[in-house]
């Protein structure tokens, strides 16, 4: 079919798909709080920059935009005023948008969610003008488009960092939240973790997903990656975008062209790369060789991707209200013990979380929040607000209409941890109550019976 590339019609005047993109730099400035652990750190320099990276997709008058954040998280109160203005210049609805944060943890605090970083207003009303230019661009970018899909594997870069928890119920996991607030104990798993348990117990989801937009003469426009790794591999208070930037930079010198590098993570709530079995590290060179791991994967599977000829899309959407977790008398007590005894320069991690337990005390019992899905093609999204265990992101996939389902975590908002329902009982960090692991326990099993609905309308 020959297209005209100014109007975008074929000849005989059907709506071919079209996409733009464009990246704008969301870098932090220096002394900005940074986000991402229970300590104060604060911007020191530059490794490399962060982005708003956008691809807005169209056919048929509609429009949909795809933004990837390096930030740790974006919640749906920053994103409003975002959205608004995406809505006002763009002519893109917010229901038309799906955003995630790549959860990079060397980035610029951006709220009051995870303390205790305090955001910059100077730098948020920078970022929020950076997030809208770079979706303006995108659409001022639209093209005529061929889009193709490629699926891989990798199984050495990630681990199940609960995998001496999973399937150990504890008899202490009811009393952690108490025992770190009366005696500063932090939780640890009972027992031991042999090696043989270790790899019984593990679970990660190695899919790669590459989504590949190009125009008619075959040069890339934008990249999509969707891989579940937590993107805590630098660490320390230089700004990064973590193992993502490495991924591009790879893609970028062995790959004829990537345009736009947009990076999702899937469901890795519990998920990290430290091989229990071999010295814990972070640094440059960890996230340099987990880059480079993913990077030689996505370009032998683009080799043979597969063609998606101007694919249709659609979306849709839905609003959970998830109870917050019930905080016990027990606990509420002890966070007030501890800050009657604790004086204000006491930064022990145990602070915060008797800060986090007070303020949940008088925050309201419902948490309104969104999962998001749409399709392109035969290829299915789901967009989940927290951070996702992975066993309810491959529940997902296993039940979903669709062959291809890509699940992006931290996507249009941000509601802290998303357990299992089993983890609970296993106990450890992510379910100790705090501002960001706030959500009832059945919350896990609501999201994957919303993101199933939402598929089955999709099919």
């Amino acid at each position: 079919m020959t297209i005209d590339e100014k109007t975008g019609m074929s000849p005989s005047g059907g709506d071919v798909f079209r996409a733009g993109a464009a990246a704008v730099d969301i870098t932090p400035p220096i002394g900005v709080d940074m986000a991402g652990y229970r300590c104060v750190r604060r911007v020191e320099g530059v490794h490399d920059p962060l982005m708003a990276r956008a691809l807005v997709l169209e056919k048929s008058g509609i429009h949909f935009a795809m933004i990837g954040l390096d930030l740790l998280y974006f919640s749906r109160k920053q994103a409003t005023p975002v959205l608004w203005r995406i809505e006002e210049e763009c002519g893109i609805p917010n229901e038309c948008v799906m955003y995630w944060a790549t959860h990079t943890h060397t980035g610029p605090s951006i709220g009051d969610e995870v303390l205790p970083a305090i955001p910059d207003a100077t730098y948020m009303n920078f970022l929020q003008k950076g997030i809208v230019r770079a979706v303006r661009k995108a659409k001022e970018n639209l093209q005529p488009t061929r889009c193709r899909t490629a699926r891989g594997r990798e199984t050495s870069v990630s681990f199940n960092r609960r995998a001496a928890r999973r399937g150990r119920p504890s008899r202490r996991a009811k009393n952690e939240l108490v025992s770190l607030l009366r005696d500063g104990v932090f939780p640890s798993p009972e027992g031991g973790c042999n090696s043989e348990f270790y790899q019984q117990a593990s679970c990660i989801d190695p899919d790669i997903f590459v989504l590949q937009v190009s125009d008619y003469k075959g040069s890339a426009i934008a990249t999509v990656v969707n891989f579940a790794l937590h993107c805590d591999t630098v660490g320390g208070n230089i700004v990064s975008a973590g193992y993502p930037h490495f991924l591009e930079q790879y893609l970028q010198k062995n790959n004829e062209g990537v345009g736009v590098f947009l990076f999702a993570n899937g469901c890795c709530g519990d998920i990290n790369h430290l091989d229990p079995a071999k010295a814990s590290r972070k640094g440059f060179g960890k996230a340099l060789k987990i880059g480079e791991t993913l990077g030689k994967e996505v370009v032998r599977v683009l080799k043979k991707a597969n063609v998606l000829n101007s694919p249709d899309f659609c979306m849709a959407r839905e609003t959970l209200n998830i109870a917050r977790r019930r905080i016990r008398p027990d606990e509420l007590e002890a966070a007030r013990e501890y800050v009657r005894r604790s004086t204000k320069t006491d930064e022990g991690v145990a602070r915060y979380y008797a800060e986090d337990i007070l303020c949940l005390d008088k925050a309201p019992e419902i948490i309104p929040t969104l999962v998001t899905a749409f399709r392109v093609g035969s290829v299915a999204f789901v967009g989940l607000p927290g951070e996702v265990f992975v066993e309810l992101g491959i529940e997902i996939k296993q039940r979903s209409p669709f062959d291809q389902t890509v699940i992006v975590e931290l996507a249009n908002d941000f509601v802290g941890y998303i357990p299992t329902q089993a983890a609970f009982s296993d106990g450890g960090y992510e379910t100790l109550t705090a501002r960001a692991s706030c959500l009832c326990q059945e919350a896990g099993d609501m999201f994957v019976d919303s993101a199933i609905g939402l598929l089955k309308q999709l099919r």
